[in-house]
């Protein structure tokens, strides 16, 4: 932690403890009250100087710095986890084809999107587009993303056929806390066509990279 984290209890603590000495000090064990307080021979003739002020200022302050101290600890904690799960976070998402047909490969972060589409069919390079993104939009993304791991699963099961000519989707993503990876079957119809999810994905990405793929 920085020296300055350390500073903001070290004054709190500080202002409390000479606060409360200041307030209740002045007194002797007797119940007198001398203004000789502080020099020698003070409340001599009353059973001395009563410390329990210095006592109670003392663990009072330590109790409400340590109190401050720990919340500044924790408040720089979650500021440090948010920062990575930004930065570590992302989503990918690649179309494999047979040869000679139209793929595609998408990475999103928090900070861009890069998009790659290979128009095999023309035998022309592929287009490659790099735009800035936001980690909200990640987010939404990974979201929708976590819906359609399911009706992927449930379409696999209902359509395991081999095919020759078709497409296979990849997707993988990590949220932060964990690493999600899934594909299809080799399907023979659009992705965006196995259901809302994979359509509004799909709507998403082209309103985004104002792109038609």
């Amino acid at each position: 932690m920085k020296l300055k984290k350390w500073l903001i209890p070290l004054i709190v603590w500080m202002f409390i403890y000479i606060g409360i000495r200041l307030v209740f000090d002045g007194g002797c064990n007797d119940g007198w009250s001398s203004s000789s307080i502080g020099r020698m021979g003070a409340c001599s003739h009353h059973g001395g100087v009563n410390h329990t002020s210095g006592f109670i200022a003392f663990i009072f302050a330590t109790i409400v710095s340590g109190w401050l101290l720990f919340k500044m600890n924790e408040v720089e904690s979650r500021k440090i986890r948010k920062s990575y799960i930004v930065e570590s976070s992302f989503f990918e998402m690649e179309s494999i084809s047979a040869p000679f047909n139209p793929s595609y490969s998408l990475k999103i972060s928090s900070s861009e999107i890069n998009f790659t589409h290979r128009s095999g069919w023309d035998g022309m390079p592929g287009e490659s587009i790099r735009i800035e993104s936001s980690y909200d939009f990640l987010k939404d993304i990974i979201f929708l993303s976590e819906k359609i791991k399911g009706d992927i699963e449930m379409f696999s099961r209902e359509n395991s056929g081999f095919g020759c000519d078709g497409e296979i989707v990849f997707i993988s993503f990590f949220d932060g806390t964990k690493e999600v990876k899934f594909q299809t079957p080799m399907i023979f119809i659009n992705f965006e066509n196995i259901s809302d999810s994979t359509l509004k994905l799909m709507t998403t990405l082209r309103r985004k990279l104002k792109f038609d793929f």
